[in-house]
């Protein structure tokens, strides 16, 4: 993001933490040390010792906050989502909500509860299963005071290794959610949301993944625009159905040749922010 605008002639402050990356680019007009504690107790200073015209932001925990202030700081684009399309979109049963309304196939998924039988349930699922946090950023505190590390993704290949993982949770009453795994490799269409329809539109394929298992892309190429057609359109459907304006990533797990029935693209999440993978 730095270079994108300091290419174009954009003066950009950079706030990070000391020894960020962004501090050494040539494209940081000026860089600031992050001050501590919320960014509505610090960043209003900012914006009138150096004359701030717009905010942007990448971590999806900055987008959060900077939603809370997009209508609270006068003569200053705050450039984020709106609170309530940024709060569906990080919550995956919110999510495969909405994109099963307009027709994208979705993973079968469980969501457990208290009270529930765990062990019955998890006797009728098919394996493997991925196990992740619904909603990361308000699970992450909760973690934090337990104690217990945020787990991006986790893998179990029979019941008892389910069982194991979910049990480690049970001091919280609440747990990850469980979702069938998807053959295939990572594709993800990039949309630029502006008044309901798509400006921009990128897609790409995923080679290399870290962890291998899946997660964050480190080598990709992309995917001509004509391939995977209907499946975009579906995609722009979605930001639109949520009312979305800005950057997005709709990301599919899509298996080429699953049988008879054809290639197969099933949701995994939205990214909701401008990807780590832009750089590649």
């Amino acid at each position: 993001m730095l270079r994108e605008l300091g290419q174009h002639g954009v003066p950009v402050l950079a706030i990070g933490k000391r020894g960020s990356i962004g501090a050494a680019s040539r494209h940081a007009h000026q860089f600031a040390v992050r001050p501590a504690g919320a960014i509505a107790d610090w960043l209003p200073r900012l914006i009138a010792s150096h004359e701030i015209c717009a905010v942007m932001a990448v971590s999806e925990g900055d987008l959060v906050q900077l939603a809370e202030l997009k209508h609270a700081l006068p003569g200053v684009i705050v450039a984020v989502p709106d609170a309530e399309p940024l709060a569906l979109v990080l919550d995956k049963t919110r999510t495969l909500e909405a994109a099963q309304a307009v027709g994208i196939v979705v993973p079968q998924s469980w969501q457990p509860l208290v009270d529930e039988d765990h062990a019955a349930r998890a006797a009728t699922l098919t394996y493997p299963v991925a196990i992740k946090w619904a909603d990361p950023i308000a699970a992450g505190p909760v973690l934090d005071r337990a104690g217990l590390a945020l787990e991006k993704v986790e893998y179990a290949a029979a019941a008892p290794a389910l069982l194991a993982i979910l049990s480690r949770y049970d001091v919280l009453g609440q747990w990850p959610l469980v979702q069938e795994w998807c053959a295939g490799h990572g594709l993800g269409q990039m949309l630029y949301m502006a008044d309901g329809r798509a400006t921009l539109r990128f897609q790409h394929r995923r080679l290399r993944e870290w962890p291998v298992s899946g997660g964050v892309s480190t080598c990709c190429e992309a995917v001509p625009l004509d391939r995977h057609a209907a499946l975009m359109q579906q995609s722009e459907a979605l930001l639109a159905s949520i009312g979305w304006e800005g950057p997005a990533m709709v990301e599919y797990r899509h298996d080429p040749a699953p049988g008879k029935q054809g290639d197969r693209s099933v949701l995994m999440e939205i990214n909701g922010r401008f990807w780590g993978s832009i750089p590649l």
